[in-house]
Formats: C-alpha cells, sequence, structure tokens
C-alpha cells in the first residue's frame, strides 16, 4: 500500500463492518470525533477519500490509480483526480454533456 501523499504515514483501508465493502481509504494519522451533532477531524492528518459518493464508485484498483497521479474516468464520463489542496483531496472535471452547432 502507498503512503500518505499528505505527510507520508501509512494508509489504511476502511471497509464497512455489515458488508466488507470498501469504505474509505485514510491516513493512519487521521482521526474524527464527534463533538455535540457535528464530527471534527481532530487528527494530525485529513487525509480521505471515499470509495464511493454520488458522482462515483471506485474500484481498489481506481484508487491505486488515483494516488499515482492518473485520472479516473467516472460517471457521464467526468473525470476525477487527486488534488491536496481541495478539502477532499479530489478534482472532478465536468466534461460538456451538450454540443453546440451553429444553424
Amino acid at each position: 500500500m502507498a503512503n500518505c501523499p499528505v505527510c507520508k504515514s501509512k494508509l489504511k483501508l476502511v471497509t464497512k463492518k455489515e458488508t466488507g465493502a470498501l469504505a474509505y481509504l485514510r491516513c493512519e494519522n487521521q482521526k474524527t470525533e464527534k463533538q455535540g451533532t457535528n464530527f471534527v477531524e481532530v487528527g494530525k492528518c485529513k487525509f480521505k477519500i471515499n470509495f464511493k459518493s454520488k458522482l462515483y464508485d471506485l474500484k481498489r484498483d481506481d484508487m491505486k490509480n488515483l494516488l499515482a497521479g492518473e485520472k479516473i474516468k467516472i460517471k457521464d464520463g467526468n473525470i476525477l483526480s487527486l488534488d491536496l489542496e481541495k478539502e477532499m483531496f479530489t478534482d472532478i472535471e465536468f466534461v460538456d454533456k451538450y454540443s453546440e452547432e451553429d444553424f
């Protein structure tokens, strides 16, 4: 497994307890605590990427490729890439669904 692209610590693969399905990949230094009704990042590193969202459903190989700097084609032909400057550590390039034609 690769190291965290933010702090170079080990990465941990987390699965759902009920189904064993891949849930997310996180840094070993990433930690979330519930404070009141909110979840707050309290760890030394915030790196965490979900395998599934409304816009994508990644496989293990997709995650490896993403961490290697490759762009991943996701739903509707959109492109997912790693972006360490963003809060969710990913960037989605939306493709234009419509083409323009001159009349």
